[in-house]
């Protein structure tokens, strides 16, 4: 599977980087976290703060479109991404029993 850039660009305001991909030469098509790990390496990006938006693949073609995002933080992915793209994108969210505890935690501090 070969992975090509195809158009990138700055969002200073969001603090990412937006990069349109085309993935070519593969036999089946691929799914989304083989194209997460493939193109995050090819752009020297952290799992972490790489999120894979969108993919198409036009009907009998052997290469397909994706559009991905590279947050400079973590937070800054969590804060403008919906929940459910992050789902999708294997990013782990804490679980909400967790989030409490650490809630609890920072009430009892002050």
């Amino acid at each position: 599977m070969k992975v090509k850039i195809i158009e990138e660009k700055e969002n200073p305001l969001l603090n990412r980087k937006e990069i349109k991909i085309e993935v070519s030469e593969f036999d089946k098509t691929p799914s989304r976290e083989e194209i997460r790990k493939q193109a995050a390496a090819k752009l020297g990006a952290d799992e972490k703060k790489f999120l894979l938006d969108n993919l198409k693949q036009e009907y009998g073609k052997t290469k397909a479109t994706a559009f991905v995002k590279i947050y400079k933080t973590e937070d800054d992915l969590k804060k403008h991404e919906p929940k459910y793209k992050i789902k999708r994108n294997g990013i782990e969210e804490k679980p909400k029993e967790e989030k409490k505890e650490e809630a609890k935690e920072e009430k009892k501090e002050e």
